[in-house]
Formats: structure tokens, C-alpha cells, sequence
């Protein structure tokens, strides 16, 4: 977003996180990013893979919302926060996350292969390149896994989890966004 203001982003990063709400998902902010692209946490440049990924609150699973007035308050607080949207139950869904960089898109090929292609869903492209499939919750506890026990590069964010959402920058440089045939409002 070369040509967007500060104000400009603080302001579409705002409104997003309120539609976001109204649309019954449970909204977090995250460290916002420096124009240096690094991490705005204690940890800083040392933040790594965390940068801008990560939420600016304590206990974060519990103050998740969609409390338009609570999200207001955060976004004057730190207007360039990133958008978490928390997974689970209280938001209605789950997310397969596919890291291309640890070979998430060789072992979801691998699994289509044996157990054929996963069904419509909206996809999340992430500032790395990956993609979060995102999918309704079904109602029964879903163990968020980070750990890739379906395989490498593969994770579940479930009950406990979240992913970062469109419009927020990756400290890459790229947005979050949402592929343009599979948006989750759709």
C-alpha cells in the first residue's frame, strides 16, 4: 500500500476490524508493524516470524470480541494493529494453515492425492504466501495444533488459535488478503 496515508490505513484497518465483528467473528489486535516492517513487541527485530502476528494483550483468548465500542477503544489506542481473528467456537470457525515455507503446499497436495480435494471454502492468503482454509466450526471441541500433526507446514486453528486477516501487513511487506473467489463473507 505504497500510496496510503498512515491515517489511510489506520482507518481501513478500524473499519475492517468492526466488520469484521459484525459479521459475529471475534476480533484481537496485534502488534502493529514500524515502517521498518518489525515488530512493535518488547521483543522487536528479534520478534521473527512472530512479528505482527501476535496479540498486544494479555489473556487475549478471554477479550476477544465483537464489541464494537472495545474495538474502537483498541484501534484509537494503536490505530495500525494488525486484525486477529480469533478461531474456535465463539467466532464459528476453524482454519487449516498451510506455511509453504515448512512445505504445507506439497503435504496438502500429498493428502488431496489420498482423500480428495478439499470442499469450498473462503481462503485467507497470508503475507508469506500460505493460505488459511477457513472453515465453519463444527461444534465439538477442535484442538488448535501448531504442532503440524497432519503433517509438515500443515496447522490447525481451532478452539484457542487465530489468524491474521486482511487488510494487515505482513512484516514481509504484503497484506493479508482474501482470495478474490473465496472471501469469508461470501
Amino acid at each position: 500500500m505504497p500510496s496510503t496515508t498512515t491515517a489511510d490505513l489506520a482507518a481501513l484497518l478500524r473499519d475492517a476490524a468492526i466488520e469484521y465483528a459484525r459479521r459475529g467473528l471475534r476480533v484481537i489486535p496485534l502488534y502493529p508493524l514500524t515502517r521498518e516492517l518489525v515488530c512493535t513487541c518488547r521483543a522487536g527485530a528479534e520478534c521473527g516470524n512472530s512479528s505482527g502476528k501476535h496479540p498486544w494483550l494479555r489473556e487475549w483468548q478471554k477479550k476477544a470480541t465483537t464489541d464494537e465500542r472495545q474495538i474502537l477503544h483498541w484501534w484509537r489506542e494503536r490505530p495500525l494493529s494488525g486484525i486477529g481473528i480469533a478461531t474456535g467456537a465463539g467466532s464459528g470457525i476453524i482454519a487449516l494453515d498451510v506455511d509453504p515455507r515448512h512445505n504445507g503446499d506439497e503435504t496438502l497436495r500429498t493428502l488431496i492425492a489420498s482423500y480428495g480435494e478439499l470442499p469450498a471454502t473462503p481462503i485467507n492468503l497470508t503475507g508469506s504466501g500460505g493460505q488459511h482454509y477457513c472453515f465453519r466450526h463444527p461444534g465439538r471441541p477442535v484442538p488448535n495444533d501448531a504442532q503440524g500433526a497432519l503433517g509438515p507446514g500443515l496447522d490447525i486453528r481451532g478452539d484457542g488459535g487465530l489468524i491474521v486477516v486482511e487488510p494487515s501487513l505482513h512484516y514481509g511487506g504484503r497484506c493479508y488478503a482474501w482470495d478474490v473467489e473465496a472471501h469469508l463473507f461470501d
